[in-house]
């Protein structure tokens, strides 16, 4: 008889557009007991997306920004209404619970590329580090003007090493700045810790402590000193 394939069948799922994002987030808002108001839609939640990340994070991160689209509109309600007026208010989001301005939105978020390049230029030395930054921001350039998003995807793993006072403690803190303005860590967390602080008190203590810091950390930068 005929003989079979052996190589697995691929399909290429598309990403999707930012309307089609904006409508997950208001699904997943619906979801959450939340209602818009009539002046706001799916194309203000479309607008709050393109206003909030440039197109090379909206292409790497694609569906994972409708839950922080909804979320963030939910913290900016939470933030804005009085602590006593919270429970008894209706769970209705408005237009400045979208943040459309340039405090929150590319506004910032330019202005932290540019403050942490110009942190990263005004730095002694630290040839490895520049040069490790300069081929991943080519990356996300290519990728913001049309690229395959797969580029930016895999282990953000990064072992420091070098003798004390070589700047490692530095180099980390400006590395987890860098990828957070640049859209590829999703929550601005830094978490730092030492061996000491990892040990707990008494047998058994070491391994909660390491699950409550690693729980801490996630989407974010976790700094192992």
């Amino acid at each position: 008889g005929p003989s079979r394939r052996r190589e697995p069948s691929r399909l290429a799922l598309p990403s999707y557009a930012p309307a089609e994002i904006a409508s997950m987030a208001a699904v997943q808002l619906l979801e959450a007991g939340y209602s818009l108001a009539p002046n706001v839609g799916r194309r203000s939640l479309e607008a709050a997306l393109l206003s909030t990340w440039p197109r090379d994070v909206i292409a790497l991160r694609n569906a994972h920004l409708a839950r922080e689209l909804a979320q963030r509109a939910i913290s900016s309600r939470n933030a804005r209404l009085p602590l006593g007026r919270l429970q008894g208010s209706p769970l209705l989001l408005t237009e400045p619970d979208l943040r459309l301005d340039a405090a929150h939105g590319l506004a910032s978020l330019a202005e932290q590329r540019r403050a942490v390049r110009a942190e990263l230029q005004g730095l002694t030395g630290m040839a490895p580090l520049k040069a490790f930054l300069t081929q991943l921001e080519a990356k996300v350039e290519y990728v913001a003007r049309g690229g395959d998003p797969r580029l930016l995807e895999g282990c953000l793993n990064i072992v420091l090493t070098g003798n004390p006072g070589a700047g490692k403690t530095t180099a980390a803190r400006l590395l987890a700045r860098w990828l957070r303005a640049h859209g590829l860590l999703q929550q601005d967390v830094f978490v730092e810790r030492n061996a000491l602080e990892l040990k707990g008190t008494h047998i058994g203590w070491t391994c909660p402590q390491v699950k409550e810091m690693v729980a801490a950390s996630m989407g974010g930068c976790l700094f192992l000193d």
